[in-house]
């Protein structure tokens, strides 16, 4: 849009009657530093993050009250196999809380080891001009991959769900 203020902060629009902005990279990234929406951005993100989260938690606890509404229901049934019934919902929760202090702990792990190990290889990969950048690049982005694939793999287990976003048939 034309005339925001985002737009003139970024390109330091003058006014002069023309319209015509004169501008360079440098000043755009100076006016970008100085931008309080654009910094504050990997805040709203982590937050946003955090947020989904706890929204999955919140919606995993709903859903767990109904299926133990159901489960009572399935409980007053005349031939109903009580202990199968009782047995399953126990060893879900048994699963659940295992790999919830499990995420917790390899969170710790990734907070304290991994990421910044990755930052680290990332770093000397960007401002080291030999051919060993390449392999340092690659490592910093495998293990980034790789804690992103447990990261998953655990919250699946934490669900019980096949897919975290979005239904599947199974669900």
């Amino acid at each position: 849009f034309r005339g925001s203020a985002l737009r003139q902060e970024l390109f330091g629009v003058r006014g002069g009657g023309t319209g015509v902005s004169t501008f360079d990279f440098k000043n755009i990234t100076d006016n970008l530093a100085r931008n309080h929406v654009v910094s504050n951005m990997p805040l709203f993100l982590f937050w946003a993050g955090i947020g989904v989260i706890v929204y999955f938690f919140a919606i995993s606890i709903a859903g767990a009250f109904g299926r133990a509404v159901e489960m009572e229901r399935e409980l007053g049934y005349v031939n109903a196999p009580r202990q199968r019934i009782m047995r399953n919902a126990a060893i879900h929760t048994i699963v659940r809380l295992v790999m919830l202090g499990a995420w917790v702990v390899y969170m710790e792990l990734f907070l304290r080891i991994l990421l910044p190990y990755s930052l680290g290889a990332a770093h000397v990969a960007a401002t080291s001009v030999l051919a060993s950048a390449i392999a340092y690049a690659v490592l910093s982005t495998s293990i980034l991959l790789a804690s992103l694939h447990i990261h998953v793999v655990m919250l699946r287990l934490i669900f019980l769900r096949t897919r975290i976003f979005g239904s599947s048939i199974e669900d």
